[in-house]
């Protein structure tokens, strides 16, 4: 059942993502949409634990409220940590950190299945969601978006998500 449920993660996760970074829109499809995407999916998948699901929910929530613009904090803080960086230089840092934390914030639901498993298995969605972040927002030419109800949607935006939602799937 799990396999089945990957693939839904990542595709609403995805649209939730993009829909939330599109012109016009609210943010709060993404900041709110997501977490709440991947919480009522671990419920309904059998994580009971209220703890975990308000933890998972609300590091989630705190990460997509964090930004990674030139004038968000992340970005002020590495470009005074880095020797006359240029802002690729920042962007691949900000965007390592935000996918590290992205991932941390999903890995909290490997906690239903024991300490054990959470420590055995916490580097994989961490890993999946730094590097699919980085590819897609330092490394790949932006490709033509697509237009859903008269929104454009960014496939880097749909990725990012989509990734979100892989390592929430695989932790739950």
């Amino acid at each position: 059942m799990k396999w089945v449920v990957i693939p839904f993660l990542m595709l609403f996760a995805g649209f939730l993502w993009a829909w939330g970074g599109a012109a016009g829109t609210s943010k709060n499809w993404r900041r709110l949409g997501v977490p709440a995407l991947t919480t009522l999916t671990a419920l309904l998948m059998g994580t009971h634990n209220v703890l975990i699901l308000a933890a998972h929910f609300g590091a989630l929530y705190g990460v997509l409220t964090l930004g990674y613009g030139e004038s968000s904090p992340l970005a002020t803080f590495w470009t005074r940590v880095l020797y006359n960086p240029t802002w690729n230089t920042v962007n691949f840092f900000v965007r390592m950190t935000v996918g590290f934390l992205y991932g941390a914030a999903c890995s909290i639901l490997l906690l239903a299945h024991g300490i054990i498993p959470f420590m055995i298995a916490f580097i994989a969605p961490v890993m999946i969601a730094m590097v699919n972040t980085v590819i897609w927002a330092c490394y790949v030419d932006e490709p033509p978006g697509i237009r859903v109800f008269g929104v454009l949607l960014t496939w880097e935006e749909i990725f990012i998500g989509a990734g979100v939602g892989l390592a929430a799937g695989i932790c739950i």
